[in-house]
């Protein structure tokens, strides 16, 4: 099996596959499924973060991690975000909290509906990065 064909799991996906887990995991939240328009905001999403030394295209990024989240268990998918967010908070980066929510927020609205339900993770996430008393932006709006 060539290293091309080799399915991603949690031992080795690389962050940008762990990011498209979470904002998968976020598009199903409003309304149960994942929407054309969501993964075309995901893809974009993963072009603005500086993946390049990956040697893959954004696109081929979010597909992978697309079939990796659809492999994954219900149970187990919030684990694996719960684990994205800790890797993320010991970064201790705010730019890149920040960039994370911000994509959160611009995947939500992408399918033309902003739904309390996403609005409420999105806000769980900013708790669980540590952003619970920063206010970066209005998750209600």
């Amino acid at each position: 099996m060539s290293l091309r064909n080799v399915p991603i799991t949690p031992e080795n996906a690389l962050t940008p596959h762990r990011l498209c887990f979470l904002y998968f995991t976020l598009s199903v939240v409003g309304d149960g499924e994942i929407m054309e328009t969501e993964i075309d905001s995901i893809t974009q999403c993963i072009d603005n973060w500086d993946f390049s030394e990956l040697k893959k295209s954004p696109k081929q990024i979010a597909n992978e991690s697309l079939e990796w989240w659809k492999q994954t268990p219900l149970r187990e998918r919030a684990q694996l975000c719960m684990g994205l967010f800790k890797s993320i908070s010991e970064e201790n980066v705010l730019a890149n909290k920040e960039h994370v929510l911000n994509d959160l927020i611009d995947i939500a609205k992408s399918d033309g509906v902003y739904t309390d339900t996403e609005k409420l993770f999105i806000q769980e996430v900013a708790n669980d990065l540590g952003l619970k008393d920063k206010i970066i932006f209005d998750p209600f709006s």
